[in-house]
């Protein structure tokens, strides 16, 4: 196997929406300062799929900037990696691949980002986040701000630091939540888990309302609002600081 390299430089111009899609294959996405860019697309070549040579590097400067791998023939059947070093100041970012995992760091922008098969993970925060895969993890590490975080099968970390939408939502349906709470968040929310216990690990809740698999109450004070909903697994609260510690007492119902 052979691997071969296309790479491509570019400029965005100023206050230009970024997308960035890959039929088949992981995207990784990194913030650079200054105006300009470098798209890398990896593929590996093999004698017997020659296929795999039709697969490049298209860039469209829209409106919106468009970076994308084309197929120049129909029903190729090949995998690539999409790597892309794009100005950290762009307006917003949005990210779609079919089946690969999708990498986002320093990139502080709104980010929308979707895969059918693969893990997210962000670092660096900013925000708003619109996260959602079928099949995988989603990790945010950073103080970032939270619109949707959705899987169907795997575990979600977050540190959230604020809120966008009425309310935010953090889903998943087989897998846990861990949740940690950035200083000067506040918010109203709710919690529930259909087989899963919901702690809390140094979260002070107001005027809680519990049931079975069911929390509800206030962080500092009213205001934003969030959904945490884990159908198999539990949820836990814990400060920032000590995400991914070890998890706190099991709020009673």
């Amino acid at each position: 196997m052979i691997e071969e390299r296309i790479e491509k430089a570019f400029r965005v111009p100023p206050d230009t929406p970024v997308i960035v899609r890959n039929s088949n294959g992981s995207v990784h996405v990194r913030g650079v300062r200054g105006d300009s860019g470098v798209v890398l697309i990896r593929r590996n070549v093999e004698p017997d799929l020659p296929h795999t040579k039709y697969v490049e590097a298209e860039i469209d400067e829209g409106p919106p900037f468009v970076i994308r791998s084309c197929y120049s023939l129909s029903r190729v059947r090949a995998s690539v990696d999409i790597e892309v070093s794009m100005p950290a100041e762009i307006k917003s970012l949005r990210i779609e691949t079919i089946n690969g995992n999708i990498v986002v760091s320093d990139i502080p922008c709104r980010l929308e980002a979707s895969s059918s098969n693969g893990f997210i993970r962000t670092s660096g925060g900013g925000g708003p986040l619109d996260l959602h895969t079928r099949n995988g993890k989603i990790d945010v590490s950073g103080p970032a701000t939270v619109a949707c975080l959705e899987t169907l099968n795997g575990d979600i970390r977050v540190q959230m630091a604020a809120l966008s939408g009425d309310p935010a939502i953090i889903s998943t349906v087989s897998g846990s939540i861990e949740i940690g709470v950035e200083d000067g968040l506040y918010a109203d929310f709710e919690a529930v888990t259909g087989r899963g216990a919901i702690r809390l690990n140094g979260i002070d809740v107001i005027s809680p309302t519990t049931g079975t698999g069911m929390l509800r109450g206030t962080i500092v004070r009213s205001g934003q609002r969030f959904r945490a909903v884990a159908r198999i697994g539990g949820i836990s609260f814990s400060r920032a600081s000590a995400l991914g510690g070890q998890p706190g007492e099991q709020q009673e119902s």
